[in-house]
């Protein structure tokens, strides 16, 4: 594992370098922890369009020089976001790095937001928006997490549409979600690359030294641990008529989000994923090609499996998945079974130090979930530790699981019944009950 080195300013600003003089070149991670699910105070459509605001103009540039001077630099700077931690990614030459962090302190600390660049930004979302039809699989799970933590839980609502919200979004709301966010406590800078950590250490002092979080604005929201919403059924059903394909969502809670339940997660998608393996000549494979993507997210200790099947096979594939999670609560795999999964949920995992973006990208969400530098490490360790009990015991109860069923409900209605798994719960796209079906 790299060896980083750290620092902490006096604001509070982590810093984080790794070494690699391998290529000239440097990548680097602003991480703000927080997330869209961690800025409650503002709405989801401004925190989008203030990120997507960043990049027009700061005060010792306008975007044109901006754009200008990072192509002469041949540096690359871009903002994202996920429901655990905001970011902007940096990627230079190492000639160009002073040049590029500088840009990079410029654009998190003194973009203009200009009204005609954030109302440009807003409108184009919102035709965006507008013109393309929402993916089943974003509803799915946006109805899974409704379905488990509630409607108005912050992971759920991180997901939502921001269609309606954007319609109404000001440059002074988008400049309030930048107030919140950009908080030196919250924040932690990783490079990577071409550079001498302890002139690095001098350069972000200088140029992040004396920012500190405005006293008017709030500080993040603390997102309330996930709990299993109460008189859930076991099966959501959200109706697009006339759909040619049903995407199903089918997943539960984890027990907690510690390393080892993470470790068991990982090894408990392997073998349902050997399992999937062996039947792959059965009836219910689903459309030529597909097979089920398992999924974790891990702020919200949840797992699920996903598959865009024919209106005619929901019931076999549910059925399926069904019985091979069934049949890890009921009996032990193989000790070749468990030896591979072991290997495959780890042998993958150097491929996050190949590269100085790998390596950025990989400490990125190790900072943004708040997790510790080591927390690879011990995953390895848990993976390759765990007996098959501790491993089980990740498994959520029959009852816990949810199956979201995405298409013409005219078309599946009889197979989800035919499951008897209870009554059908109707949700809107956004997880609300509509009614309950029962046979």
């Amino acid at each position: 594992m790299p060896q980083p080195y750290l620092a902490t300013l006096p604001n509070g600003m982590e810093l984080i370098v790794f070494e690699r003089h391998t290529l000239r070149v440097v990548a680097a991670e602003l991480v703000v922890r927080g997330g869209t699910a961690g800025l409650s105070h503002e709405s989801l459509a401004a925190v989008r369009v203030m990120l997507n605001s960043l990049m027009s103009g700061t005060q010792r540039r306008g975007e044109v020089q901006l754009y200008q001077t990072m192509n002469q630099g041949l540096i690359q700077l871009y903002p994202h976001s996920n429901d655990t931690w905001l970011g902007i990614s940096l990627r230079a030459p190492s000639a160009s790095f002073d040049q590029a962090l500088s840009i990079l302190r410029d654009v998190a600390l003194e973009p203009l937001f200009p009204g005609n660049a954030v109302e440009v930004v807003r409108r184009r979302m919102l035709g965006n928006d507008t013109a393309h039809v929402e993916p089943p699989s974003r509803i799915a799970q946006r109805n899974l997490f409704a379905a488990l933590y509630g409607v108005r839980h912050p992971y759920t609502q991180a997901l939502a549409s921001p269609a309606q919200d954007l319609a109404n979004v000001s440059r002074d709301q988008a400049v309030a979600a930048w107030r919140e966010v950009m908080d030196p406590a919250e924040t932690s800078l990783i490079v990577v690359g071409d550079v001498d950590p302890l002139v690095v250490r001098q350069s972000v002092a200088t140029l992040f030294g004396d920012w500190a979080h405005p006293s008017e604005a709030r500080a993040r929201s603390t997102v309330p641990a996930p709990t299993l919403a109460a008189g859930s059924g076991r099966i959501i059903a959200v109706d697009r008529p006339g759909a040619r394909t049903t995407t199903i969502v089918y997943g539960g809670p984890y027990p907690d989000d510690s390393t080892p339940r993470r470790a068991a997660g990982a090894l408990l998608e392997e073998l349902v994923a050997q399992a999937e393996s062996r039947a792959t000549s059965s009836a219910a494979g689903g459309e030529a090609g597909a097979t089920w993507r398992a999924w974790r997210h891990f702020p919200g200790s949840t797992f699920w499996w996903e598959k865009t099947v024919a209106p005619d096979q929901v019931r076999s594939v549910l059925q399926e998945l069904e019985g091979w999670i069934g049949e890890l609560r009921d009996r032990e795999p193989t000790a070749n079974d468990l030896q591979i999964a072991r290997a495959r949920a780890t042998h993958g995992l150097p491929l996050a130090f190949e590269t100085v973006e790998n390596i950025a990208d990989t400490y990125g969400d190790i900072v943004g979930a708040e997790r510790p530098l080591d927390s690879i490490a011990q995953f390895v360790a848990a993976a390759t530790e765990l007996r098959w009990p501790q491993i089980r015991d990740a498994l959520p109860q029959p009852d816990q699981m949810r199956a979201v069923v995405v298409g013409d409900l005219a078309a599946v209605m009889d197979q989800l019944f035919s499951l008897g798994w209870g009554p059908v719960e109707v949700h809107d796209p956004d997880g609300r009950l509509l009614r309950t079906v029962s046979r």
